[in-house]
């Protein structure tokens, strides 16, 4: 329905309601994900556009559906949802965002995911301020944070949970006992996660 309204009438995902919200707000606070990358893809400058309460299309997701009075029902963050606007807009508004709701702590791997090679110095640290430690879920991003630097990638160590600290461990020890066994070189990634570990 939303892809036919789009086709005759782009300019639909701009259209504010009464309450002053766009479609990508009414989208994202109800956790519909395919909705939001389709009105995203239409209108992209909308992922970062505050409603009339000042909320952004990734707080509504996070804030999840509040609008049902009657039965003082709020829903869960809207995760899904909520990862279609990790990369829009400043790094300080989504690390604000996912940082007030203890819900979304493991979008912070997807925030690293999507931002590790545009991100400042400056965001850097404002982004591992903002990361709590132990942060469930961080793990997924070590690749990219890694292929970034190794010097991120440590700090990133350092927000891991400690069974994921422990996972990484048993790892190093088992590659360190492979390759002294096989006499193989170990690829440089390898090398620099058993790094990360010492450190």
């Amino acid at each position: 329905m939303v892809r036919l309204l789009l086709a005759v009438d782009p300019s639909a995902a701009v259209v504010a309601d009464g309450q002053g919200m766009l479609p990508v707000h009414r989208a994202a606070g109800s956790g519909h994900t395919a909705t939001c990358k389709l009105l995203m893809a239409t209108a992209p400058h909308t992922a970062v556009v505050p409603d009339a309460e000042g909320r952004t299309p990734l707080q509504c997701a996070l804030d999840g559906n509040d609008d049902d009075y009657f039965y003082n029902y709020k829903d869960p963050p809207h995760l899904d949802a909520a990862r279609c606007f990790i990369a829009a807009g400043p790094a300080a508004a989504a690390l604000a965002a996912l940082s007030a709701v203890p819900q979304a702590l493991p979008l912070f791997a997807d925030f690293f995911i999507a931002r590790s090679t545009h991100l400042t110095s400056e965001e850097w640290k404002a982004a591992w301020s903002a990361v709590p430690a132990p942060c469930p879920g961080l793990m997924r991003a070590l690749p990219a944070v890694l292929a970034h630097s190794a010097q991120q990638a440590g700090h990133l160590v350092q927000h891991l949970p400690p069974t994921d600290v422990q996972r990484l461990r048993t790892a190093a020890l088992c590659l360190s006992r492979a390759q002294k066994q096989s006499s193989v070189c170990l690829l440089d990634i390898v090398q620099q996660i058993l790094l990360l570990m010492c450190a």
